[in-house]
C-alpha cells in the first residue's frame, strides 16, 4: 500500500508556482509483521540519504501528522538516529522492550524507514533488528519538529 499525504494548502490561483506544503497529515505504514532478532552493531542504524518526511505513528493509529523535511533538518534527525548510543542504560535493559511502541517513519522517494522507538526506561530504538539507546531524546526532537 504507498501512503498519499494529504495537506490543507494556501494557494494563490494567479501564481505561476505550486504551493509548498510543509506539514499535513499522512497514513501510518504498516508495521513489518515479525520484527527480526535483535542484534547489537557500531554502524549506523539508519541509511544517510537524504528523506523529505517525517511521521510519528503511535499504535493503531490510521492518520498522523507529518512535516516535511529540507535537507539540513534531514541530515540532524539522520546524524542524531545514528548517534544513538549502542550501550544500554542498564544491564536489565539488554534487548528489554518495556513501553508503548511508537513508530518514526522517515521518508525517502517512496520507501519508508521505520524505527521502533520503546517509551519504556529503557528507550530504545529498533531498526531491521539493530537497537540502540536513546528514544526518549529522538522522541522528543521529532515531537517538536512536528509541532513547529
Amino acid at each position: 500500500m504507498v501512503a498519499v499525504p494529504a495537506a490543507l494548502l494556501a494557494w494563490a490561483p494567479w501564481s505561476s508556482s505550486l504551493p509548498e506544503v510543509e506539514r499535513g497529515n499522512a497514513q501510518c505504514p504498516s508495521p513489518p509483521s515479525a520484527q527480526p532478532p535483535v542484534q547489537s552493531g557500531t554502524g549506523p542504524l539508519v541509511p544517510d540519504v537524504q528523506y523529505h518526511m517525517v511521521q510519528l505513528c503511535p499504535p493503531a493509529t490510521g492518520r498522523t501528522s507529518f512535516r516535511v523535511l529540507n535537507d539540513r533538518t534531514s541530515t540532524e534527525i539522520v546524524n542524531r538516529i545514528n548517534a544513538l548510543p549502542t550501550a544500554p542504560p542498564s544491564p536489565m535493559c539488554a534487548g528489554a522492550a518495556g513501553g508503548s511502541p511508537i513508530d518514526l517513519i522517515l521518508r525517502a522517494g517512496g520507501t519508508a524507514t521505520i524505527i521502533r522507538l520503546d517509551t519504556g526506561p529503557c528507550g530504545s530504538a529498533h531498526h531491521d533488528g539493530v537497537v540502540r539507546y536513546g528514544a526518549h531524546d529522538l522522541y522528543r526532537y521529532t515531537a517538536d519538529l512536528l509541532k513547529h
